[in-house]
């Protein structure tokens, strides 16, 4: 498995979410809450893109069955 590394460059971040913006809005919808909200990946793409836009307010609740 490689490694991965988080985008530190703050322009380089503003750049992607431009070009997925442009592309595909559901992919630009994951980057951006990739960055900005601390959940797992594997919940995030679970989400629908009528569910997040035009919110400004998103409330997520994790559930862990172990």
């Amino acid at each position: 498995m490689e490694e991965v590394k988080p985008i530190r460059d703050r322009g380089k971040r503003e750049e992607i979410k431009e070009i997925l913006k442009i592309r595909k809005y559901r992919d630009y919808m994951l980057f951006y809450n990739g960055i900005n909200v601390p959940y797992r990946a594997c919940g995030l793409v679970k989400l629908k893109v009528y569910e997040l836009r035009d919110k400004t307010f998103l409330k997520l609740r994790e559930i862990n069955y172990l």
